[in-house]
């Protein structure tokens, strides 16, 4: 759970809107969640200072869903890798702020706004076949806060 999030749910306690119960359960949930075909650790990023990556390949649409609401709940920014246009498809659904990089075919989703970091990524191409890899590589680097320059196919072979 982020401070976000986690000062979010006391003012609710606080403030009546959540009950003693409903409190204890919400904190129950601070660092790891079960959704019966995942485990999430939530405090993934607190512990690397990286977001959650959802592997969507052999993941069903409604699995990728479902991990991605659980994220977003908590005020998590996620990446879903190896992702198709049916898994971003059933993730826009439900979280509006997705992005689809199609070409690097991965989804992005970032809850809060970035701390920019004062380096700068350069991704370098040899031809278009490698644009893909290249794609996915700078969609991570953006999620991390860097600044992403792409060059690509210079024409080596």
């Amino acid at each position: 759970m982020s401070q976000f999030a986690l000062n979010n749910l006391l003012q609710r306690f606080k403030n009546g809107l959540v009950s003693e119960e409903d409190f204890l359960q919400e904190l129950s949930h601070i660092t790891i969640e079960q959704l019966g075909h995942t485990t999430l650790d939530h405090h993934r990023h607190t512990r690397l200072g990286f977001p959650e990556v959802i592997f969507c390949q052999n993941k069903t649409p409604e699995q990728v869903a479902d991990i991605a609401k659980a994220l977003a709940t908590h005020n998590t920014s996620f990446l879903g890798t190896r992702a198709t246009k049916e898994h971003y498809n059933k993730v826009k659904r439900h979280i509006k702020k997705a992005h689809y990089n199609e070409a690097g075919k991965i989804i992005s989703y970032r809850a809060q706004t970035l701390h920019h970091k004062p380096h700068k990524l350069v991704i370098i191409t040899a031809g278009t076949s490698d644009i893909p890899v290249a794609e996915e590589a700078k969609e991570t680097a953006l999620i991390m806060g860097l600044t992403v320059e792409t060059i690509y196919d210079i024409g080596v072979a």
